[in-house]
């Protein structure tokens, strides 16, 4: 499986990549990957902080190349639960950082904002995404019944003629579902719209 993937025989020269001494940038979560010997590290590690950001990420992409690993390749490497060596690169790629949480959104979001807008890749990650979205709109549905049947639930003391006169069940109901089942409100009232409505 390894070699289909294009990996080398063994992870040695991926760990060399992924873990050599590096000049690491943590704002921006680029590492700028060398793997020469300390004395030639120290002097491309001066030599790399007056590099572009641009022209470290062709120097890694390089890398790579000549190593014969993808981007997709690493990142899937890197992303494996069972890689134990890696969990500090995907706690970098999915815990945001201080400056991520004040903005509300990061590199991982802009990542997926990415593929989305793709026609290439949109395709491929709608039918990625289809079972998914549907098991957590169930679940979510689920839920929020049961929070619309605790706002409904009535005892028999509380049923007065007066209440059943009075009581709209529709304006009711459309005020709990709006507030306590957002997501089925929302799919309901899509659900009911002809295409003249929209």
């Amino acid at each position: 499986m390894s070699q289909e993937l294009g990996w080398p025989r063994d992870d040695e020269d991926l760990s060399m990549l992924i873990d050599t001494d590096v000049n690491r940038s943590v704002d921006s979560g680029f590492v700028d990957l060398t793997t020469e010997a300390p004395a030639q590290t120290s002097r491309l590690s001066i030599r790399g902080s007056r590099m572009s950001t641009h022209e470290r990420i062709s120097s890694a992409l390089k890398i790579l190349r000549d190593g014969r690993i993808s981007v997709l390749d690493l990142l899937i490497k890197i992303l494996d639960p069972s890689e134990a060596s890696y969990s500090t690169y995907r706690d970098r790629i999915c815990v945001p950082s201080p400056k991520e949480k004040q903005l509300g959104t990061g590199r991982l979001e802009k990542m997926l904002d990415f593929l989305w807008e793709d026609p290439r890749s949109q395709t491929r990650v709608a039918e990625w995404l289809r079972p998914h979205a549907v098991a957590y709109v169930c679940s979510t549905v689920y839920n929020e019944m049961d929070d619309v049947k605790r706002c409904l639930h009535a005892t028999l003391d509380t049923v007065t003629p007066e209440l059943l006169l009075t009581c709209n069940v529709e304006n009711t109901l459309a005020s709990i579902m709006h507030k306590n089942a957002p997501l089925l409100y929302t799919i309901i009232m899509n659900a009911a719209q002809t295409k003249r409505a929209k």
